[in-house]
């Protein structure tokens, strides 16, 4: 009899494991440090190597510095749809950062088209609580980025944590983060 109690005891205790393993957070982030309304199948946060650390796109996206170690962007465009957005990230991209600007311009010139500017939108988002003016994603649609792959991009000025930057360049999809991991894609 105690041997089937023990048993039963093991399997419950197993299962409340497997039911409430989904429901905390990973990566020794809060909950609504993944909880952001778009898709991202990547792991998130910060690897180690041989130089102290590597920084990781969220979300399967291009890193460009603004500041090393301070602040940071994340650019994902998809040239099937033209669609673009991008995610402001803390120190060493491990957090979203919430900007209080309600766009950011983007200048992009990629080759064979003529060099062409895209008002990035803040974007609202009920899950995570995010607002217009108080948001780390910007995002717009433009036909012009259909079949675009490559090209170099500017950033307009961005503030984040009390400090502006006026114009930020990069090239897309190889972005300027030196420690950025890569993850088998071709970023």
């Amino acid at each position: 009899m105690r041997h089937r109690t023990t048993t039963r005891r093991s399997v419950v205790l197993t299962w409340l494991l497997a039911l409430t393993l989904p429901l905390s957070p990973g990566c020794g982030h809060d909950a609504s440090d993944h909880d952001h309304d778009h898709d991202h199948d990547h792991d998130h946060g910060h690897s180690h190597d041989d130089d102290g650390h590597a920084h990781e796109a969220r979300n399967g996206g291009t890193l460009v510095v603004l500041a090393e170690e301070f602040a940071h962007m994340e650019v994902l465009v998809d040239p099937a749809t033209g669609a673009v957005t991008a995610w402001a990230l803390g120190p060493h991209c491990e957090n979203y950062e919430k900007l209080a600007q309600a766009s950011i311009a983007l200048t992009v010139d990629a080759p064979g088209v003529e060099p062409f500017t895209v008002e990035l939108l803040a974007v609202a988002s009920g899950t995570t609580g995010e607002t217009v003016g108080d948001t780390s994603r910007f995002a717009a649609t433009d036909a012009r980025l259909v079949g675009v792959e490559r090209f170099d991009g500017t950033f307009g000025a961005i503030t984040s944590r009390g400090q502006t930057f006026d114009t930020t360049s990069f090239p897309y999809p190889d972005g300027t983060d030196e420690r950025a991991e890569t993850d088998g894609h071709d970023h």
